[in-house]
């Protein structure tokens, strides 16, 4: 990702998109936004 989104992760969950953060030191994953494709 990039800009205010960097360090970020996106997955395609067919229509939707799911952003999330993944914090490797504590093994945690922080869900940030789930959103439609077309609304980029």
């Amino acid at each position: 990702m990039r800009f205010g989104r960097k360090g970020t992760r996106e997955i395609y969950l067919n229509p939707f998109r799911m952003s999330y953060c993944f914090i490797k030191e504590s093994d945690i994953v922080i869900f940030l936004d789930l959103y439609h494709g077309d609304e980029q």
